[in-house]
């Protein structure tokens, strides 16, 4: 075990620390990663983590796909569990952070990053889950006040090759006003550069989405059709 006591100190590659004042390693492996964070989360014990880790969180795809209602449903699954086949009850406060957990790691995805702990502690982490869990809220806001702000924002239809400059620009803005698959506005789909740019300073999390969510995978094959849709739907003709 890595002492704490004289300040921060490297966890060893593929493994995790016990103590909450700690700077992780940067070559953690993703069991190892997920096992700090369940520590932080308040999971003590190892069969506790390993039961969490079996239940559906033993990669960082797993937690990417989990939802907060997967959540709810694994809490109630354990609560229902006799002692023998390992009952536990994980709580309010870490059924908060589980669910801010997975919103974490899928916030890494959407700029086509890697997920990392290096360098953090346990209070450091839970303030980027906060961060993590407040920027889900701003998304399922922003996705309920789509229907009326896209109206908004409609560009009409193009009447003329003229038109095109500042209709794309009306248009740009209006797929902005979208929420896609990934839970990116879907702007993101015809940006300009096609590459990510994560060393750019970006105004808010919002636009560092638009400017580095990945242009592959499902998300984006069904992002992109939607896009194509709604140009046929303002051009036809």
């Amino acid at each position: 075990m890595t002492s704490v006591e004289n300040g921060p100190q490297l966890a060893p590659p593929a493994s995790y620390l016990v103590g909450d004042l700690v700077i992780t390693a940067t070559n953690l492996s993703e069991e190892a990663v997920i096992k700090q964070v369940l520590h932080w989360i308040g999971f003590r014990s190892e069969s506790n983590k390993n039961a969490i880790g079996d239940d559906g969180l033993q990669s960082f795809n797993d937690d990417k796909m989990t939802s907060e209602e997967d959540i709810n449903a694994m809490a109630t699954s354990f609560a229902n569990r006799t002692a023998v086949n390992g009952r536990m009850f994980l709580g309010t406060r870490r059924i908060k952070y589980l669910k801010a957990f997975t919103h974490w790691i899928r916030d890494f995805y959407r700029v086509s990053s890697i997920p990392s702990i290096a360098g953090l502690s346990k209070e450091s982490f839970k303030s980027q889950m906060d961060r993590a869990a407040s920027r889900a809220i701003v998304r399922k806001n922003m996705e309920k006040q789509t229907k009326t702000s896209a109206e908004a924002a409609s560009p009409g239809p193009l009447q003329k090759e003229t038109q095109w400059n500042h209709w794309e620009e009306k248009f740009t803005n209006y797929a902005k006003a979208h929420i896609g698959a990934r839970g990116v506005p879907l702007s993101y789909v015809i940006r300009d550069n096609d590459q990510p740019r994560p060393t750019i300073t970006y105004p808010d999390f919002v636009a560092q989405t638009i400017a580095c969510a990945p242009l592959s995978g499902e998300f984006y094959d069904a992002d992109k059709i939607t896009v194509s849709n709604m140009i046929v739907s303002f051009t036809t003709g």
